[in-house]
């Protein structure tokens, strides 16, 4: 039940080995640092629960983790597709095959969608990711009757269009193979090809090898997709180790690490492409081709963002002083001082400031004088500052024509007055007295010569 890595190479692994196996997976750069997901295996194919991993940035230069954390569910879905054997050869393992299968989906994610096809001479059509409950059904007719020349290449590539179809969403995307290795061409080469092109496109393979007849040559082609297309390889000897494998299989599919290096760490200015690996005790990961944003470009983006910005605060300072042009002169704040506010008359509504005025007329006509109309020049009264008393204004009157009132009382001689108090000038016009008033909208009065 050992994982196939050692078929590879030529020599079998032995059962009780324990050298640790890491894998990388969806490397990418960002302004959080260097991110990825890691698993470990050992030979076994279990999984490790505290997998020791650094980063290989350079040439023999190393870099543990800043942080690390196990990958939550459904914080990257999962989309896969199952290609499984079905040769006249796999019809007496029927009934272990379906169920390592259905142990497999139901172990997934619930989330996960994926699409379960079988191959043999020919290759079952693309019927769309669809959610796993579909998939158990597809289980269940699984039949192997298959003759001729197994399609193993063909269905994989197949694989790829359906996983390379998806939208780019940062979804995990993989694919799973239930195969002997039989294919029309048998250069491993070939296999060496594919694995390279699934790894580009960050679509690790991970067959599971089994052969009823224990013809172990052929299963060294899997064991080459698996090394080059950054997945993992495990071999099951008989039919009681197909479930196992399978189960080992997911629980290295949901039980991933999202581990993060130090982004100081890519000191390249101007990006692009760069190989990474773990160092994983004595061992080393697959290499993922990860890229990130030039630095220089980066500089200069924000420069010419700098300048945008500059442009839009020039043009909205531009039409804001448009805007104020447009519109009338703020009011000076009124200043506050004793003042005449007409109520009726001529003057109605207006008001008339005393300032520092220590004598105003109100009359017909004439110099310093409220004019309520025409007329002789003669006031027909007088507001006068009476500097002895206590600042307040006097008004008096000698005026016969035009009687003057000091709130309804006729005036008959002087009187001061005080805020409030209300003078009216026959029928000509009445005011009232404000000690305090704004004075904004008054009516100025000629000042002597």
């Amino acid at each position: 039940m050992a994982l196939f890595a050692g078929l590879v190479g030529g020599t079998q692994l032995a059962a009780g080995a324990s050298r640790p196996l890491c894998r990388i997976e969806q490397p990418s750069v960002s302004s959080e640092g260097i991110r990825a997901l890691v698993t470990q295996v050992d030979l076994q194919g279990q999984l490790l629960s505290d997998p020791r991993v650094e980063l290989e940035f350079l040439p023999g230069q190393l870099a543990r983790p800043i942080h690390r954390r196990p990958l939550s569910q459904g914080e990257k879905k999962l989309y896969f597709v199952l290609l499984v054997e079905g040769s006249a050869a796999y019809a007496p393992a029927t009934d272990a095959i379906r169920a390592a299968l259905r142990g497999f989906l139901r172990a997934l994610p619930p989330e996960s969608q994926g699409e379960l096809w079988q191959f043999g001479n020919r290759v079952e059509p693309p019927i769309g990711f669809r959610p796993l409950s579909y998939l158990q059904g597809l289980v269940d007719r699984y039949s192997a009757v298959s003759e001729g020349e197994l399609q193993l290449v063909r269905a994989v590539r197949q694989g790829q269009s359906a996983l390379t179809a998806l939208p780019d969403s940062g979804a995990r995307r993989v694919l799973v193979v239930l195969a002997d290795g039989y294919n029309p061409v048998m250069d491993r080469r070939l296999f060496q090809e594919v694995g390279i092109d699934l790894a580009e496109q960050q679509m690790p393979i991970f067959p599971v090898a089994f052969s009823p007849r224990d013809v172990r040559g052929p299963l060294r082609n899997l064991g080459e997709l698996a090394r080059h297309g950054g997945g993992t390889a495990r071999w099951a000897r008989t039919l009681v180790d197909l479930e196992p494998q399978f189960a080992a299989l997911a629980r290295e599919l949901t039980s991933a690490e999202v581990v993060t290096f130090d982004r100081k760490l890519w000191r390249d200015q101007e990006g692009g492409p760069r190989s990474l690996r773990l160092r994983c005790g004595e061992g080393y990961s697959n290499t993922c081709q990860v890229l990130a944003p030039s630095l220089r470009r980066s500089l200069w983006w924000l420069l010419g963002l700098g300048l945008v910005g500059l442009a839009v605060a020039a043009g909205l300072i531009a039409w804001w002083s448009r805007q104020r042009r447009k519109r009338p002169p703020f009011a000076a704040p009124p200043t506050l001082g004793p003042a005449l506010v007409g109520l009726s008359g001529i003057l109605r509504g207006q008001t008339v400031p005393l300032g520092n005025r220590l004598m105003l007329g109100i009359g017909l006509s004439g110099p310093q004088t409220c004019t309520l109309g025409d007329g002789p020049s003669e006031p027909l009264c007088e507001l006068r500052f009476d500097r002895t008393g206590p600042g307040r204004y006097v008004v008096s009157s000698s005026q016969r024509t035009h009687h003057v009132f000091v709130n309804g009382m006729k005036l008959l001689g002087a009187i001061a007055i005080q805020d409030q108090d209300r003078i009216q000038i026959g029928d000509l016009a009445e005011f009232v007295y404000r000690d305090q008033i704004g004075v904004s909208g008054t009516r100025n009065i000629p000042s002597s010569t």
